[in-house]
């Protein structure tokens, strides 16, 4: 791409279009060192990286090797589109400068990332409406339940519900035993609430009328 050959760039702005494809891993480039003279270089100035509301489709990139990070980026929002894949966990070292983080509403799975909750100047960021699994690390920054919210197997603080008390198996997935225990708990209480007992399940008895005299 050759937006990732302009080094001078500080504001990427393509929001609400029409984009589609693959999120070209080029952009990162735009984190790369300027070039002052034969013997010297600038820091890059890339501040905003912003491609919400459009269709690319795919991962988010994997950071070229001839980049090392991103001091001055603060702001990165992929948000409403259709990134698959995980979060990866660059995002939360290559730019230690970050504040803002928003990838919402895409259909990216498994982890939030650790690195991620260590980002100490995030003040904001949203996951929500993804197929994100497993516990909300202990974030640097505090960040209510709609930032998580619309990821049914996402669990912990701050989100409240059946799934609110995250108890994850050695293999990195939730414990099915709690899960179906956590299932049953709540149909218990849709019963009690309803005050009554569930309907029947099995073949209805013929109803048996007196006799007529």
């Amino acid at each position: 791409s050759a937006l990732g050959q302009s080094p001078a760039l500080a504001h990427l702005n393509l929001a609400s279009n029409q984009l589609s494809g693959a999120i070209p891993a080029s952009l990162w480039s735009l984190c790369t060192t300027r070039k002052k003279s034969s013997d010297s270089s600038l820091p890059p100035l890339l501040k905003e990286l912003r491609l919400e509301r459009n269709e690319f489709s795919g991962g988010i990139p994997s950071l070229p090797s001839s980049v090392a990070g991103c001091p001055n980026l603060q702001a990165i929002d992929f948000s409403y589109n259709a990134l698959s894949g995980s979060i990866p966990a660059f995002l939360g070292t290559f730019a230690e400068g970050l504040s803002e983080l928003n990838l919402q509403n895409n259909s990216l799975s498994g982890a939030i990332p650790g690195s991620v909750a260590g980002l100490a100047n995030l003040t904001q960021f949203d996951v929500s409406n993804n197929n994100l699994s497993g516990a909300i690390p202990a974030m640097a920054g505090s960040f209510g339940a709609g930032a998580y919210a619309g990821n049914p197997l996402l669990c912990g603080a701050p989100l409240e519900g059946a799934l609110a008390a995250c108890v994850e198996a050695s293999n990195g997935h939730l414990d099915k035993r709690l899960v179906a225990a956590l299932v049953i708990g709540a149909m218990a209480v849709a019963v009690v609430g309803g005050h009554g007992p569930p309907p029947q399940l099995g073949p209805r008895r013929p109803e048996v009328r007196p006799h007529e005299a």
